[in-house]
């Protein structure tokens, strides 16, 4: 045709390049945050908590974790996630050792019947504890009355719960009378 250039156009298939890194909008770990978290679960905060008062939604720093520890679904571990995992699990350890060291010099007989209880596979100061079968079956651990009554008595002489005064003039208990 006269007058008509025809332009040949060759089309090809383009590579689609995914992204790599953190999604838009999403927060990095960074060293001023991950020492926030473990100063607050050092203190006694749970973990999910000390990630909220650090500015870090709980899935978020849930997400972190199962990278940390290569339980993601989809996402990969990274040698700076695994290092704020295995902090994060020494914190805890740290922050629950130092609290059962309190209750045991305060109250040593209730830490060896309560906190160092047998558990299946580990032998602690309680009677042993058979393993459970595979189906995950098994009686659940249920407190003896005098347990239970230690138990009240401990958290009402810590100062952890107050029980109302009695209010029964008859009554011979020592719970909200005037002399004890």
């Amino acid at each position: 045709m006269v007058g008509r250039r025809y332009v040949r156009v060759t089309l090809s298939v383009m590579t689609l390049r995914t992204r790599r890194g953190r999604p838009d909008g999403s927060v990095a770990l960074t060293p001023e945050i991950e020492r926030t978290i473990l100063a607050y679960i050092g203190a006694g905060a749970f973990d999910f908590v000390a990630a909220e008062a650090a500015g870090i939604d709980a899935r978020t720093f849930r997400d972190w974790i199962a990278r940390g520890e290569g339980r993601h679904p989809t996402r990969s571990r990274t040698p700076k996630l695994r290092t704020f995992a295995a902090a994060v699990r020494e914190a805890k350890a740290q922050a629950r050792a130092a609290r059962e060291i309190v209750v045991a010099d305060k109250d040593p007989k209730f830490w060896l019947s309560h906190a160092a209880r047998s558990v299946a596979g580990r032998d602690g100061w309680t009677e042993p504890v058979e393993a459970l079968d595979e189906g995950g079956g098994g009686a659940t651990y249920q407190p003896t009355k005098a347990e239970l009554a230690e138990t009240l008595r401990i958290l009402v002489a810590s100062g952890a719960i107050e029980l109302e005064p009695c209010g029964d003039p008859e009554c011979r208990c020592t719970h909200g009378s005037d002399d004890g």
